[in-house]
């Protein structure tokens, strides 16, 4: 038939996109990725959260979406696949859809001859007819999967009889789908959902015995079931040996599983590592810390002194033999660090200076989270953040802002698929600006206690950490080092003690300060040279009154 608008129905190539979504549900079923909060767990999804891989999967498209609205699979294209997946290491392979011919039938037993397990569904034609299971059924070898519902019965749709050899959940199954090339999450119901679940089980049981052979897999499968036939008394010996059970399967194989206190901080980092497999009861062990170096205890303490992304493998023996447990990625040690330069500031009311902010990143760094306290200074005030060279790029949100105390958090976010590459050099420049007078003042980073979560932090795909912080200086200076006006007492701050100082200077013969090098004297508030009653008034007016402040002595 002609294709559906917008579906590749052309020469065949290389790209498996599915546009029906049946394949990609299919898909999920047996292997959706688990732990990462996001959609749905398949079967042998592996647990991401705690770097555990899941199976993999082979994609292997044979058919398309007509403008009939129906998927077809093309025989010839079946036979292809399915000799394409033998030939380049495929364990399992799962079929859910219908097949004709003696040539793909005959792909099918050349599968299971080389030692694949291979998952077929049943049909949805509530027959028991052998015609309607498709002829891959009729491969001894295959295992052929009914479908049951979720009170554990029969659907009405699925094929039973004599050729099937387990059951398994299928009906409203919610699972990943690429329909007309969105990707989305949908309920099918079917055989085809039957056979994934299976197939899955199976991917979970080579995980922990790669050795096995396609017998002693499917074997296991298929004797550690639940009882169907209580709740489907009118099938008897047609839903094959049970429903499928993925833990009974699992749970008499050497399982081996470890734990570590930390998987991510700052070298020298020491990590612990505790056996907690299930069911290994004796040795040996061994972990591979995936820096060279190992060690053939359950338990054992490692020291990471290069900065790495490691990979660590835990192999456990037991009863049916060794089990490897491998986390990729698992240990991130590094070695970052978030600077600050010093700078010089010269006093000028509102003048401001950047502090550069510089980042030394072991790992690409998709997020920085930049909280900033001034301290030792009450002249130097917070303005903003600038991008620096190494984030033109990048955005910057204001998350806290509390000025009056001189504390702030921005947090910088790389563009989507953009991570700021390892490397050294500056990320960002903190704006600050000058008051009066002459002080010195230190940046510093504020603790958890006083922005809970929200402290400095570099986040990256493999974790988020507080890298090692070194404070800078800023120190304020008046070129002509002279104070501002009328702050007799030079505490930065004009007040009530000032203002007796002017009145006893102008009226009571009291001293009238001038530091060297100044132009005039301390009670010549508006720096007209001639110290006298208006300067008072003026001093009055700023105290009381939200009048302009003194005049710099050293202004232009």
């Amino acid at each position: 038939g002609n294709c559906w608008a917008g579906e590749d129905c052309s020469d065949e190539d290389n790209d498996p996109d599915d546009f029906t979504g049946h394949g990609s549900h299919v898909g999920g079923i047996a292997a959706a990725v688990t732990g990462n909060e996001t959609g749905v767990a398949g079967i042998a999804g592996g647990m991401r959260s705690l770097r555990k891989p899941g199976c993999k999967i082979m994609c292997l498209r044979m058919g398309y979406l007509a403008d009939d609205g129906r998927g077809y699979v093309q025989m010839g294209a079946a036979v292809n696949a399915i000799n394409y997946a033998v030939a380049n290491g495929c364990r399992v392979i799962n079929g859910s859809w219908g097949s004709s011919g003696l040539t793909v039938r005959g792909a099918a037993q050349n599968a299971v001859d080389a030692g694949v397990t291979f998952t077929y569904s049943a049909g949805n034609e509530g027959s028991d007819d052998p015609f309607d299971f498709g002829s891959i059924s009729q491969v001894d070898e295959v295992i052929v999967v009914a479908w049951l519902n979720k009170f554990n019965k029969k659907d009405g749709s699925s094929n039973y009889g004599s050729l099937i050899d387990i059951s398994a959940p299928g009906g409203a199954i919610l699972s990943t789908i690429g329909e007309f090339g969105v990707q989305d999450y949908a309920e099918y119901s079917g055989t085809s959902m039957a056979a994934p679940t299976v197939a899955g089980v199976a991917a979970l049981v080579y995980s922990h015995k790669p050795t096995w052979t396609r017998v002693e897999v499917d074997s296991v499968i298929l004797e550690n079931v639940d009882d169907v036939y209580a709740d489907n008394p009118s099938f008897i010996g047609e839903l094959g040996s049970g429903r499928v059970n993925a833990h009974l399967a699992l749970a008499d194989l050497t399982t081996a599983d470890f734990a570590a206190d930390t998987t991510v901080g700052q070298i020298p980092l020491l990590v612990n590592f505790t056996d907690t497999s299930p069911n290994a009861p004796s040795g040996p062990y061994k972990y591979d810390f995936g820096d060279g170096d190992t060690a053939a205890t359950a338990n054992a303490s490692h020291t990471y002194t290069d900065a790495g992304i490691y990979d660590v493998s835990f192999t456990a023996s037991g009863p049916t033999g060794p089990h490897t447990r491998l986390c990729p990625e698992l240990i991130v040690a590094v070695a970052d660090t978030i600077d600050y330069g010093d700078i010089q500031l010269p006093v000028a009311f509102q003048s401001k200076a950047a502090v550069p902010v510089r980042l030394n990143n072991s790992h690409p760094m998709d997020q920085i989270s930049l909280p900033f306290e001034l301290s030792g200074s009450p002249n130097i005030f917070i303005d903003s953040i600038t991008r620096g060279p190494r984030t033109s790029a990048w955005s910057i949100q204001l998350v806290f802002d509390n000025r009056f105390s001189g504390q702030v958090l921005w947090r910088m976010t790389s563009p989507d698929g953009d991570p700021l590459p390892a490397g050294e050099g500056i990320v960002a420049y903190f704006w600050v600006r000058s008051g009066f007078g002459n002080t010195d003042g230190q940046v510093e980073v504020v603790d958890s206690a006083t922005f809970s979560t929200n402290d400095l932090r570099l986040t990256s795909e493999w974790a988020s950490f507080k890298p090692q912080f070194s404070a800078g200086s800023i120190t304020m200076y008046n070129p002509c080092d002279c104070p501002f006006q009328a702050d007799f007492d030079e505490n930065l701050t004009l007040d009530a003690v000032d203002l007796n100082a002017e009145i006893q200077a102008l009226f009571f013969a009291g001293p009238d300060p001038q530091d060297p090098g100044c132009p005039t004297t301390r009670a010549d508030f508006n720096n007209d040279t001639f110290p006298d009653a208006v300067d008072l008034n003026e001093l009055i007016d700023h105290l009381f009154f939200n009048g302009p402040p003194p005049v710099d002595p050293c202004a232009p």
